[in-house]
């Protein structure tokens, strides 16, 4: 199974996506399921932040401050997580509604716009007359 998901991501990488390059370079170098192989993971890392991923151009700039790659993707995990935080607080500040509503009430609307004939998550009716 990870030797397919590993065929699907090279696939993918070779075609210039940068996630797919980046995810790649992140197995290479954690050495859980493929071989641990830094020049790889550099290369993949190196493509994936010329196309502009902010993480792999993090990681290629720090790549010999850590020892152990899993601290190394806890760090990138933390950036990404405080990119989210200043985002909202941003939004916040800005007065940019959210349109946040929790699990159950959107249930509840889901159910209430099916009843009524729509399709989900669609805003044309589901039975018309045309």
């Amino acid at each position: 199974m990870v030797e397919t998901a590993v065929r699907y991501l090279k696939l993918c990488a070779e075609k210039g996506n940068q996630y797919a390059q980046y995810r790649l370079a992140m197995l290479y170098l954690c050495d859980k399921d493929v071989p641990r192989d830094r020049e790889k993971a550099v290369e993949y890392l190196t493509a994936s932040a010329e196309q502009g991923n902010i993480y792999a151009q993090f990681l290629l700039d720090h790549l010999d401050s850590f020892q152990n790659p899993s601290l190394f993707l806890t760090a990138t995990r933390l950036l990404h997580q405080l990119e989210r935080v200043f985002q909202q607080d941003m939004q916040r500040s800005l007065g940019v509604s959210q349109n946040l509503i929790d699990r159950k009430r959107r249930q509840k609307l889901a159910e209430k716009k099916q009843a009524q004939g729509y399709k989900r998550d669609d805003l044309e009716p589901v039975q018309g007359s045309y």
